[in-house]
């Protein structure tokens, strides 16, 4: 269990003999306590980005990376993901938060995927579909190249992508 107060860093990053960086895939499976009021920030240059609300008092990270570092800083009320890049990386987060939490999600080519949280959402990517659901509150969602699909958004709300469609249902 993590402490309320607690602060740790994990990073994970394959390396060979030499101690230098290598291709090896990267993995991040954990599972704490975590506020519904809390905040999930992710920062990513390419992949798939899955986050999932549900009716449990914990959080769910899973990230697997291809080159590059992923850096988890994570409190019981705060959870920061960051893929520092090499050129080419990939990362994929599946995600689960309990309903309620801020979801904050910064990309440049990945697909974004966001339902059930029933909170706050700032999903951007430059490159890349992005799929809103039962999101509540400040609502912000943009693209430059790709579709935007948003279902339940309740709340104020700013969508946009220059070169793909949006589509809105209730």
């Amino acid at each position: 269990a993590l402490a309320a107060a607690a602060m740790w860093p994990i990073t994970a990053a394959a390396q060979n003999s030499r101690g230098r960086q290598s291709q090896a895939r990267q993995r991040i499976d954990s599972t704490f306590a975590f506020n519904k009021a809390g905040e999930l920030s992710i920062s990513v240059r390419g992949g798939e980005v899955r986050v999932t609300g549900w009716a449990r008092n914990d959080a769910r990270v899973i990230a697997i990376g291809d080159r590059g570092t992923i850096t988890m800083d994570a409190s019981s009320s705060r959870i920061r993901l960051d893929v520092r890049p090499q050129l080419m990386s990939r990362a994929q987060f599946e995600i689960n938060v309990p309903i309620g939490v801020r979801v904050n999600v910064t990309a440049v080519t990945a697909n974004i995927d966001v339902s059930g949280t029933r909170g706050e959402l700032s999903l951007t990517t430059v490159s890349g579909k992005i799929t809103a659901s039962d999101g509540t509150g400040r609502t912000r969602i943009g693209t430059a190249a790709g579709t935007v699909t948003m279902q339940r958004i309740s709340g104020e709300t700013h969508v946009g992508s220059m070169t793909g469609p949006v589509n809105i249902t209730e």
